[in-house]
C-alpha cells in the first residue's frame, strides 16, 4: 500500500522542533558547561583566569535551542507544502500486516486420571 504525504501543519511541525530543540538544548548546556568548568580549572594553572560557564547556561541553551528548532521546523513544514503544492510529494510505502489466525483450543483429556477413578 503506498501512501503520500500531502500537507504538514507548521505548527505541528513546530512543536515536534521545540521538543527536540529542548533537549538538544539541554544536553548542549549541560556539556558546554562542564567544559567550560574544566577549561577554567585548567587556565588558572597557566595565570589565565576565565569564568566558565554556570548552570544559568543549561537553562538558556534549552530554551534558545528549543525556540529555534521550533521556527526552523515550522519554515521547513511550510517549504515542503509549498513543494507538495508544486507537484512533488513523499511517497511512504505502508505494509498492513494480518494478525495471525486464531487457532482453535487443544482438546485436552479427562481432568482427574487414575487407576481408582477409571471404573468400566
Amino acid at each position: 500500500m503506498r501512501a503520500v504525504l500531502r500537507r504538514i501543519s507548521p505548527w505541528s511541525a513546530a512543536k515536534v522542533g521545540a521538543v527536540v530543540g529542548v533537549i538538544h538544548g539541554l544536553l548542549a548546556g549541560i556539556l558546554a558547561t562542564a567544559l567550560s568548568g574544566a577549561m577554567a580549572s585548567a587556565l588558572t594553572y597557566f595565570n589565565q583566569p576565565i569564568s566558565p560557564l554556570g548552570w544559568a547556561a543549561v537553562i538558556l541553551f534549552g530554551i534558545l535551542g528549543g525556540a529555534v528548532s521550533a521556527v526552523l521546523f515550522a519554515i521547513t513544514a511550510i517549504i515542503y507544502n509549498i513543494a507538495v503544492h508544486l507537484g512533488a510529494a513523499l511517497r511512504i510505502d505502508l505494509a498492513v500486516e494480518e494478525p495471525p489466525a486464531a487457532q482453535p483450543p487443544q482438546q485436552q483429556g479427562p481432568l482427574l486420571q487414575g487407576p481408582l477413578l477409571d471404573k468400566e
